[in-house]
């Protein structure tokens, strides 16, 4: 996921690893086709990335992918859209890997995420907006 890894270091992360658990960052996407993008560190070696929104009051993800982080390359261990699809698999998701490394990892670039975290003020760590 290099767009996420770009956001990151924009905002003042040489590593994910630098997140404390349960910190999260959100950017809105500044549009209003597309949804804001959060990052989250959920415990040691897990990162949480995705695009959320509400319905009937409940929170739902669109999509959601948590990451194995603890290894050099980012292993994606869950995946959801809400309300219709979720897996998750400690050894990894293969095709998920490829959404994320390929589909995805494109979309956050294209829709000016990196962009968005360039001109973030760099000041408050805990949630971007």
């Amino acid at each position: 996921m290099e767009s996420i890894k770009k956001i990151l270091e924009h905002l003042g992360y040489e590593s994910v690893l630098e997140l404390n658990i349960n910190d999260s960052i959100t950017l809105e996407s500044g549009s209003d086709a597309i949804m804001d993008l959060t990052i989250e560190r959920v415990s040691d070696n897990h990162l949480s990335i995705a695009h959320y929104w509400v319905q009937h009051g409940d929170l739902m993800a669109d999509p959601e992918i948590v990451f194995d982080i603890s290894g050099d390359e980012w292993t994606p261990i869950e995946h959801k859209v809400d309300p219709r699809f979720h897996r998750h698999n400690e050894d990894g998701l293969p095709e998920s890997q490829q959404f994320a490394t390929e589909t995805w990892d494109t979309n956050l670039q294209r829709q000016g995420f990196v962009d968005i975290a360039k001109q973030t003020d760099h000041q408050d760590t805990s949630s971007y907006k």
